[in-house]
């Protein structure tokens, strides 16, 4: 099991103490100003995000989030979600809508 990273308030409050307030800081980086927020809450997780706070902090972004982003070489693990996506994944032809082509 990956060890726990940075909890959001910690990544937070770094961030304004170095550069102030994040809405502002999402803003100067070009972005909409709730997109640091959304993704230090996980609601939206964005690899570019993530990257640009971990790069500002000088942090690597696996220290920060080790659940997504568990190699030094900063790859991103497939998260669950796409995973569960793939509904036909271990069902049986039966249950499947269409088992063959028309």
């Amino acid at each position: 099991m990956a060890e726990p990273g940075w909890h959001r308030e910690d990544i937070k409050a770094a961030l304004v103490k170095r550069f102030g307030p994040v809405t502002a800081l999402s803003e100067a980086w070009g972005w909409e100003k709730s997109a640091i927020s959304r993704t230090l809450r996980g609601s939206r997780r964005r690899r570019p995000v993530e990257l640009r706070i971990a790069e500002a902090l000088g942090i690597p972004p696996e220290v920060l989030w080790p659940d997504r982003w568990p190699s030094p070489e900063g790859k991103r693990r497939r998260p669950n979600s796409v995973i569960a996506q793939d509904t036909s994944r271990g069902r049986p032809d039966s249950h499947r809508q269409k088992s063959e082509a028309a």
